[in-house]
């Protein structure tokens, strides 16, 4: 159900683009979406490694740095008009995908310790910020940059509700202790 509603938002974006900015900007998020899938399957991974295995699998950075600037010459394959809409936009969610990493990191501990209503209530707000944050900015200025801090602000925000959550929950242990 979590992962559900943490999806959601993916699923829905492209037709909230087309009903707010039209198909030209819905295509040049598509292709930035797309993108930036691939650089999601490393610290998607990596957590679930960790869930697998109990353990988390080394990283590489320099790997996904050098997906994200290669994007920029993908978009360019699509037309200069992709590259010059999109980049921007890359930039942004491959910043956004720094919290996603410890996301997936946190969520994975929550399942672990069988604590799924949190996930169901954050990513249930995830996908709210997600959804009509992204309506909104968009109906607004009718760009896509605005789409991509919408993004990084509702993964920040993800992050920061998961750890305060597992601080309080390791408060809690070390009291009981």
């Amino acid at each position: 159900v979590s992962n559900t509603l943490f999806n959601v938002s993916t699923l829905l974006l492209p037709t909230v683009l087309l009903l707010t900015v039209g198909p030209k900007f819905a295509a040049y998020y598509f292709i930035v979406s797309i993108l930036v899938s691939s650089l999601n399957i490393l610290p998607y991974a990596t957590a679930q490694s960790l869930f697998a295995e109990g353990s988390m699998a080394d990283s590489n950075l320099k790997q996904y740095f050098i997906k994200t600037f290669a994007g920029t010459y993908i978009l360019s394959f699509f037309g200069h008009v992709y590259a010059e809409n999109g980049t921007t936009l890359l930039y942004i969610i491959a910043i956004s995908m720094l919290p996603r990493a410890a996301n997936y990191l946190l969520s994975t501990v929550f399942k672990i310790r069988r604590k799924l209503n949190h996930l169901i209530k954050i990513y249930t707000m995830y996908s709210m910020i997600t959804i009509v944050g992204s309506y909104v900015v968009t109906s607004l200025n009718h760009s896509l940059i605005g789409l991509g801090i919408v993004i990084l602000v509702a993964e920040s925000v993800t992050t920061m509700y998961l750890l305060t959550v597992v601080s309080k929950t390791q408060m809690l242990t070390l009291n009981n202790k």
